[in-house]
């Protein structure tokens, strides 16, 4: 059994420049014409680069035909932008509060796996994607600040499965409506434990 196609569709930006993968540019960009070309359901189709590098990237995409169709570059401020307000200390309240104010959300970057544990390349204990993908679906349907503690929370996968397949269609479109998209440094990881975790057709469960 798989979720609805609706909660993974386009959720991953192409974060293959920034660590822990850290692709040279002219790398990072085939493959995501790779990607494109291959139009997987979880992927946007969008290449993050930060302001910093445009000038790079220009070059690559000067030097020789990567691609026939135009880069969709989401473009992330590094170059000393000032005063950005803090996001909300608790994640839970961060989804809770743009769910109440309509306020569309997208992690750039940090979510390496799809549950909630501690990451053996940093020691840190790193959110996991799964874990916001159905906190903003119980943000949807009505769910407290506290309800969404405990989804953010969670570490046992299959528990964080077993509720990603009670989302419904309509659930998963106001959940995506919510949470954008978010960057990965790997185009592969996200697919490999989605499938793993039985939420992608064809994963075998």
């Amino acid at each position: 059994m798989t979720v609805t196609p609706e909660l993974l569709e386009d959720l991953v930006d192409d974060a293959g420049l920034f660590p822990p993968e850290q692709l040279p540019m002219d790398a990072a960009v085939a493959r995501h014409r790779a990607d494109s070309a291959a139009g997987h359901l979880m992927l946007t189709d969008r290449f993050l680069c930060p302001a910093s590098r445009i000038g790079e990237l220009r070059a690559v995409l000067d030097a020789g035909p990567i691609g026939p169709d135009p880069l969709r570059v989401g473009l992330i401020i590094d170059t000393g932008l000032e005063g950005v307000p803090a996001a909300l200390a608790e994640l839970a309240a961060f989804v809770h509060a743009c769910w109440v104010r309509t306020v569309p959300f997208k992690a750039t970057a940090g979510l390496h796996r799809a549950v909630r544990a501690v990451d053996e390349r940093d020691g840190l204990v790193h959110h996991g994607f799964l874990n916001l993908l159905v906190a903003a679906a119980f943000a949807a349907r009505g769910e407290t600040e506290g309800g969404l503690a405990a989804v953010v929370a969670e570490t046992d996968s299959g528990r964080l499965a077993a509720w990603a397949h009670e989302v419904s269609p309509g659930n998963a479109k106001l959940a995506r409506s919510l949470l954008v998209a978010y960057g990965s440094c790997s185009t592969s990881e996200p697919r490999e434990e989605a499938g793993a975790l039985g939420l992608l057709a064809g994963s075998g469960s």
